[in-house]
């Protein structure tokens, strides 16, 4: 993960998988959690992977779980597709960052739970897993499978 980032993510972190029958669809890499913020990193195969009981879902793991208070996402400067899909859920533009990646400056987004109510209330009328779980939510869509797997210091990675 973070391939065409130029980055390498370290343990501790927390994944969520998003699949559709038997394709990976999205996932969301949450790390450097430092109450009350963690990162998020979005990696998806198609744009048409979120919908509202996803993202839901996808952010009850660091607001409702965790009890933080925001959320960092950091894209690259000239990623239009990433900085759009952020702004439409709700991240506000923070800072820039310059040669952040290998051939890209960075921008910083933040997203706080309260602009994050609307989304969070979707997960709960979808009854939200605790992290660590598998099982599904079903949306719009057909139904998806999210999974949840952890990396720590002790894994071994591969």
């Amino acid at each position: 993960m973070g391939i065409q980032l130029g980055k390498q993510f370290m343990p501790p972190y927390q994944c969520i998988g998003v699949v559709r029958g038997d394709a990976f669809v999205a996932g969301a890499l949450f790390n450097n959690f430092d109450w009350p913020n963690i990162e998020i990193t979005f990696v998806t195969t198609t744009p048409r992977w979120a919908s509202r009981q996803v993202i839901g879902r996808i952010f009850a793991y660091p607001f409702c779980e965790l009890g933080c208070r925001r959320l960092t996402a950091i894209t690259g400067a000239r990623n239009e597709t990433a900085r759009v899909f952020l702004e439409r859920l709700g991240f506000g533009q923070e800072g820039i960052h310059p040669d952040l990646f290998e051939h890209d400056d960075g921008i910083s987004y933040g997203l706080l739970k309260r602009d994050a109510l609307k989304w969070l209330e979707i997960s709960h009328v979808e009854s939200t897993k605790t992290a660590g779980a598998s099982g599904s939510v079903h949306d719009e869509w057909g139904g998806i499978e999210g999974q949840h797997s952890s990396g720590d210091r002790e894994r071994s990675s591969g």
